[in-house]
């Protein structure tokens, strides 16, 4: 069994499928899911989904506290964290929802929120602008990149390659190919979690909530 666990190797700048394909004259049906298939989501109705999201959005924008509580404003991020998980567990009654989904979304909550805290305090404690969300964000996604798992042998032109899937916080992202002469990193959209887009809104109104909050006040001594 070829098996491989690397971090800090996946570069922003990896090659899109279409353009390894042409590069390497490859068959066209080439990509993540035609090595790593993934099961529909099914059962679940797009426009009750949706009013559920929402309503859990509005439901952890309320819950940030208006004032610092007594563990701090990283004990908020705690706090959101164990809600959010509650909330996405209660809707199991109604839409289909998986329990590592589930898990890893309350996860990605909990770490993103983190880093806002860090990077709002500091904004705060120095006078500056805060960043944008996007670029904290992009930071996070960065840093949970990570290549694991057996390997998929495929020969192409007598060589042998092997093919791992490269994993990011929402799941898989594309492919690692190890070839004879050059390793290639491949993004493939096509397995994009659904599930992000909803993340990336949430965390980035909860930035704004908690910025408010944040700039009232004066004490940035509890973290």
């Amino acid at each position: 069994m070829n098996t491989v666990e690397k971090k800090s190797i996946v570069k922003l700048s990896m090659l899109a499928v279409p353009e390894f394909r042409s590069l390497l004259d490859i068959p066209d049906e080439l990509g993540l899911l035609w090595f790593q298939p993934r099961k529909l989501d099914e059962g679940n109705n797009a426009e009750k989904t949706e009013r559920l999201l929402d309503l859990t959005c509005e439901s952890i924008l309320h819950a940030v506290p208006r004032d610092m509580p007594p563990t701090g404003w990283m004990g908020a991020c705690l706090t959101l964290q164990i809600r959010f998980r509650q909330i996405l567990n209660e809707m199991r009654s109604y839409i289909q929802l998986d329990c590592n989904e589930i898990e890893n979304a309350a996860a990605v909550l909990g770490q993103v929120s983190q880093q806002i805290i860090e990077m709002l305090l500091d904004a705060q404690a120095e006078g500056t602008t805060p960043s944008e969300f996007s670029e904290v964000y992009s930071e996070w996604r960065k840093q949970t990149i990570t290549i694991s798992g057996e390997a998929t042998l495929f020969k192409h032109h007598q060589q042998s390659w092997k093919i791992y899937p490269v994993h990011y916080g929402f799941g898989q992202l594309g492919l690692y190919i190890e070839t004879e002469g050059i390793v290639y990193q491949v993004y493939d959209p096509q397995p994009t979690c659904p599930s992000e887009g909803f993340m990336f809104n949430l965390l980035r109104d909860l930035m704004g909530e908690f910025w408010q909050r944040i700039a009232a006040s004066s004490d940035v001594s509890v973290r």
